[in-house]
């Protein structure tokens, strides 16, 4: 079916630029959101890394210290369940 109103042929083309420039729009603002979100998370869960594995060479350690705990409080608002294993297998007592 061909379209002979100009009016129609000109709401439709606008239609789909509009449609077009919302598309390309959300997917920049999504690409940039996760990238960011990722790129802080790294940054945090680094730091943490850094700080436990700091604080476990200073005191000769070779497992996490008592606090990790807190430590994860303090950086992440909230206390992970993380359970250590032995480097030969199975869960630490």
């Amino acid at each position: 079916m061909f379209i002979r109103s100009i009016r129609t042929r000109l709401t439709l083309w606008f239609s789909g630029l509009l449609a077009l420039t919302f598309l390309v729009l959300g997917v920049t603002a999504y690409l940039l959101v996760s990238y960011t979100l990722h790129k802080e998370t790294d940054s945090a869960l680094r730091s943490v890394a850094e700080a436990l594995a700091e604080r476990s060479v200073a005191e000769n350690r070779t497992h996490f210290p008592p606090d990790v705990d807190e430590v994860f409080r303090r950086f992440f608002g909230c206390v992970p369940i993380l359970r250590m294993a032995r480097p030969a297998g199975g869960p630490q007592e």
